[in-house]
């Protein structure tokens, strides 16, 4: 699992978008326009960019295979709204 961490304008989603690019793996957001955008500035068109509702809507259609998310706590969030008030996540 690829894991990318660092602080806030580090350039996370711009890895995230790279490395969807050379696996041929969909990115699930919630802002999917604006990282659709990042990916074409990039110069990568073929970038498939989902919102969250999306995967959850479509869960079988995605039950066997890979994909990314992006900024994975406010996926989290996003699952279980007003409901989730905390989490842990190793380092490593």
């Amino acid at each position: 699992m690829k894991r990318i961490i660092n602080g806030r304008g580090s350039g996370k989603t711009q890895k995230l978008i790279e490395f969807a690019a050379i696996r041929g793996l969909p990115i699930f957001a919630a802002n999917p326009q604006d990282i659709y955008m990042k990916a074409l500035l990039m110069g990568y068109k073929d970038v498939k960019v989902y919102t969250y509702s999306f995967l959850l809507q479509n869960e079988e259609e995605f039950e066997d295979k890979h994909y990314l998310i992006d900024d994975l706590e406010l996926f989290a969030r996003y699952c279980a709204p007003g409901y989730l008030d905390g989490y842990t996540l190793a380092v490593d």
